[in-house]
This record gives structure tokens, sequence and C-alpha cells, in this order.
């Protein structure tokens, strides 16, 4: 799939309207891209927001991010980070602050910080892999929903029916009732606040049936690790909720655990584990069986 252009970006858009990139991520970056950038006056910046300030204390001391140490300050958490971590945690949860309002999605973003935090703790594990990009991923992949259910008023009713479809993606689906998708909406709005591309173009491909035992000619070779990555989180997130599966991890399951080395024997125990013990989690089994 190729980047999409100017006008074909504004028909797709129509009716939509993407959240404005807040404040306080324009003056973080600008500070964040100075040659030498002060980490105090990064946290005097995050810590002007008050919202984004609790909420990423919150997602640092959360269970499920892994943090070996509670933290109670943006200055901590900085510190604890580093700079590229916090600019792309920051930006996540400034994109739900931007969209979380407008309707009762509170449930919708819980999932998206699981799956992302569950995607961090995978990439730690994946050699060349950045775990604050699999992280962003992960929180921005399906931001494109969020935005269809403020757009479209039978969104919510059109959502439950798809997921019961077996035979087609969620975005093609999409696409025949409202001739756009919530990957395509999700990849504007990335470009919109500056994501990176291959994070962008990643966000626009996680619906596509990729064989991960071959590499994606003429893209970024991050996309492809990612997007493994992704596979395994949204599966690892089914299994801990006791939810139905992400369309496409059947037919996609060997190639990305052949591609992440993981073996299927072990992989088949865990999926028994994690359904009959809802203590076992997702962090703990990539601590103890996922790596090089």
């Amino acid at each position: 799939m190729n980047s999409i252009d100017k006008e074909t970006a504004q028909t797709l858009l129509k009716g939509f309207v993407i959240p404005p990139r807040p404040e306080v991520l324009t003056r973080f970056n600008e500070e964040k891209n100075k040659p030498a950038p002060n980490l105090k006056t990064l946290a005097d910046i995050v810590s002007m927001d008050p919202g984004i300030s609790a909420s990423l204390i919150k997602t640092i001391n959360s269970p499920i991010f892994g943090s070996r140490r509670k933290i109670a300050s943006v200055h901590e958490a900085v510190s604890l980070l580093g700079i590229s971590s916090m600019d792309n945690i920051v930006t996540s949860l400034a994109l739900i602050a931007a969209n979380g309002k407008q309707v009762n999605l509170e449930r919708f973003w819980d999932t998206a910080m699981d799956v992302a935090n569950i995607s961090r703790s995978l990439a730690k594990n994946v050699i060349g892999v950045s775990d604050s990009d699999a992280f962003t991923l992960g929180m921005f992949h399906d931001c494109g929903i969020a935005m269809m259910m403020q757009r479209m008023p039978d969104y919510k009713q059109f959502l439950s029916q798809a997921n019961n479809d077996t035979e087609n993606t969620l975005t093609a689906l999409e696409d025949q009732r409202y001739q756009t998708n919530h990957a395509t909406i999700g990849f504007l709005v990335a470009k919109a606040w500056n994501m990176p591309e291959h994070i962008c173009l990643a966000i626009q491909m996680h619906h596509e049936h990729i064989d991960f035992g071959s590499p994606l000619a003429g893209y970024d070779e991050r996309i492809l690790p990612l997007l493994a990555i992704l596979k395994m989180a949204q599966h690892l997130n089914h299994l801990c909720r006791n939810t139905q599966d992400s369309d496409g991890w059947t037919q996609m399951s060997v190639s990305v655990l052949d591609y992440l080395g993981i073996g299927a024997d072990e992989f088949e125990e865990i999926e028994t584990e994690m359904r009959q013990n809802s203590t076992v989690t997702p962090q703990a089994w990539i601590a103890k069986s996922v790596g090089p």
C-alpha cells in the first residue's frame, strides 16, 4: 500500500475533523529537537497539562507497564524513560485526551493502552525493534475507530456486526459501507500529528494479510517487525480479556510466531495457561520466553 496523496486524503476525510495537535506536543517537540534538549524543560512543558501529567504518572505506575519503581512526578518520568519514549507516550496520551471527551471511549482506550504496553514488552525482547515505536503503534493503530464512532451514528452497531464476520477484514467491511476505513483515517491522523512515516504506514497496513516470512519490498524495514509485534500483542490481549480474536490471527499466527522466534507448541501451552489462569500476564510470559 502506498502513501495517500493530498487530494485523496481530503476526499477520504470528508466530514471528519482531525483533532488538532495539542500545544504541549508542539512545545515538547521544539525542545526535544534542539541540539541539547533540557530534561527539566521537557518535564515542565508536560506538567503544564494536568490531564496528560496525571495520565502519564498513572500509566507508568500501572503493573502492565512493567516499570521497576514507582514514580511521583513528571520530572521523574522523564529521567526514567528518556526523551524518545517520553515523546511517544505523551503523544499517545494527548490523542486520548483529544478524542476521549467526545464519546464514551474509556474501554476503547484502556484496550489500546494494554496492547501498547504488551507491544512495548515484546519489543524489548526482539533485537533491533524500538520499544517506543511498538508502544506508539499499539496506541495509535485503531485511533481511526474513535473518529468513526464520532462521525458515524451507526458505527458502534456496525462494529458489533462486523466482529462476527469471519470472511472479511474490518477495513474491507468499512470500505463497503462508508467508502473509507479506520486504518486509512488513523494513517491520516498520524500524518497530521507529524508521526514518523514508518509508524503512519504501519497504522495504514495493520489489517492487511501479511506473510511475515517475506520482506515488504519497497517499505521501511522497521514496519514488518512492528506489525508482527502488534499482531502478537493483540492476540495476547484477547486471551487476557477472553474476547474475540483479531481478524487474521489464524492465517498469520504461524508466520508471526516464526518471525518472532516463538515455537508453536510453546505458544499453545501459554495460550491454554492464560485462558485458565487470569494471573498469568503477557509480560511475565514474554520476559521468560521471548527473545534472542
